[in-house]
Formats: C-alpha cells, structure tokens, sequence
C-alpha cells in the first residue's frame, strides 16, 4: 500500500510538473506569437510608409515631366509664333515693294485712281486669302 501511494504521489508530482512545463511552454509560445505580431505589425507599417514616399516621388516626378514638356511646347509655339510672324513680315514687305513699283509706274488720272486702287485692294484680298 505504500508503494501504491508512493506511486500516486509520483505520478501526481510528475502531471504537476508536465503541467507547469506546458503552462511554461504555452507563455513562451504566447510571447513568441505576441512578438511575431508585433513584427508584422512594425513590417507593415514601414512597407506602407515606403510605399507613400514611392508615390510622392513617382507624382513629384509626373509633375516635374508635365512642366518640362509644358515649358517644351511653350517654347517650340513661341518659336512658330515668330517665324511665322517673320514670314508674314517678308510678305508683307514684298507687296508693299510690289504695290509701290506699281503706283510709282503708273501715271494717275481721277477715275484711273479710283479703278487702280480698287485693283490694288482686289489683290491685296487674293493676297491675304493664299495667306
């Protein structure tokens, strides 16, 4: 009878002892999976912190290729604009000498002067026309 007891006493002894081994081993587990997620938790917050900067730097980047393109565009009309404002300056320039060789050739009378000046200004309208 006192092995039988002695045994029990053991055998409680010993699922006293498994059972503050599991306690302990269920902590250790418990605090693993506190720091995991403490880990995840830190791991996500810098994944989404570097993934707005990306953005900031991709949209800054965007705005910065709008304002150059902006500005290339800007300047080639401008170039057009003057070129185009030279040309018109030549035409110009070239009918005025056409139109004067003209008037200076001709020797004017009242009605000569009336049809002559409709002629030019007819001319002048084809003129602009093509233009």
């Amino acid at each position: 009878m006192a092995d039988r007891t002695k045994r029990v006493q053991e055998t409680i002894e010993q699922a006293q002892k498994d059972e503050e081994a599991a306690k302990k081993l269920l902590a250790e587990y418990e605090d693993k999976l506190k720091k995991a997620e403490s880990e995840v938790h830190e791991i996500l917050r810098i994944a989404h912190e570097d993934a707005e900067r990306q953005s900031q730097t991709i949209i800054a980047d965007g705005q910065r290729s709008v304002q150059d393109m902006t500005a290339a565009a800007l300047k080639q009309i401008e170039m057009e604009h003057q070129a185009a404002l030279a040309k018109f300056k030549l035409e110009a320039a070239a009918l005025i000498i056409a139109v004067s060789a003209k008037l200076a050739a001709k020797d004017f009378s009242g009605d000569d002067n009336r049809r002559y000046v409709n002629m030019l200004l007819d001319e002048l309208s084809a003129q602009k026309g093509k233009g």
